[in-house]
């Protein structure tokens, strides 16, 4: 076989079928590297090689949405979800069966190979180009995750763009202006006013639009809490002041190392000698069937560390 496939793979991650005829190989050698499992389909006369197998869903995805713009011209954007991930933000329950596009010209709507069609006004100040690739600005995109998505998930996105520092909050406010008749866009204003940049992952983000749908006081983000002296102890993913109760999300913490764990005991050890009392939620305190439990839990925390500070 005349190419060594690797080295082209490793470029873009994918080969369309043009590429590898052009490379001299034919149906019969692309039929023999599928059942060899050198090559993988992704797409129509799309092809990845068997490492393709073994990256998570999320980085699967980006290789498609490669792999599908290269069948269109610039005819097209990357958007939703999928733009997303490309500009590297959070996303959360999305479906990642299909790679998301707006069309720019007069194509129409249309789930079709893999690849499903948006039909939308797109101006050129709304598309930008990441690594080559046509996207959806971060703002038009997560605009596009909040009309097409529930609460929850447009909140992580447009959350994790902000901390990105990939959009600020007034370019939210001209897309709620300029779409404002959109089908969805109530929900999507409502989520983009409940949107804060200080929220560090997608566990912290849903965690705090648990507390607002229960009507638990609204936390401080990334509160700093300081010793007596001045100088930081650490910084809270959540805080009460007034109850002097803080918040920890522990989805991003790992304590695998023994080194870690006495480092973060040390740590809670000094939170405390400062007066605060101390929460730890995890991913599974999130879970629909235990949100009932973890606002209670809250709840309790804030009226017992209430109680004791005052």
């Amino acid at each position: 076989m005349p190419i060594d496939l690797s080295s082209q793979l490793n470029v873009r991650g994918f080969l369309t079928r043009p590429e590898l005829l052009n490379e001299g190989y034919n149906d019969d050698d692309i039929r023999t590297l599928k059942r060899r499992f050198r090559l993988q389909t992704i797409g129509p006369g799309l092809y990845a090689d068997s490492a393709y197998t073994r990256l998570t869903p999320e980085e699967q995805h980006l290789v498609r949405c490669r792999a599908s713009t290269s069948r269109f011209s610039n005819n097209i954007a990357i958007s939703h979800q999928s733009a997303a991930l490309i500009h590297g933000a959070a996303i959360w329950k999305q479906d990642l069966t299909y790679v998301h596009v707006t069309r720019r010209d007069l194509g129409r709507g249309r789930h079709q190979a893999g690849v499903a069609h948006h039909i939308a006004e797109l101006p050129d100040t709304e598309v930008t180009e990441v690594d080559g690739t046509l996207v959806t600005s971060p703002a038009r995109t997560v605009w596009d995750v909040c009309v097409t998505s529930g609460v929850e998930a447009g909140l992580v996105t447009a959350d994790s763009m902000l901390n990105l520092g990939l959009v600020l909050d007034r370019d939210f406010l001209d897309l709620v202006s300029r779409y404002s008749t959109w089908r969805g866009s109530r929900r999507a204003k409502m989520t983009l006013s409940l949107a804060d940049g200080r929220s560090d992952s997608p566990g912290e983000t849903r965690a705090r639009l648990l507390f607002q749908r229960a009507g638990i006081p609204r936390p401080v983000l990334q509160f700093r809490v300081e010793d007596h002296g001045g100088d930081l102890i650490g910084i809270s993913d959540f805080a009460w002041p007034e109850h002097r109760l803080l918040g920890e999300f522990d989805g991003k913490v790992k304590y695998g190392n023994p080194e870690d764990l006495f480092k973060e005991k040390i740590r809670e050890d000094r939170l405390r000698a400062q007066g605060w009392s101390i929460i730890r939620l995890v991913w599974s305190d999130l879970a629909s069937s235990q949100q009932r439990a973890t606002i209670a839990r809250v709840t309790e925390a804030l009226r017992l560390a209430e109680r004791i500070h005052s």
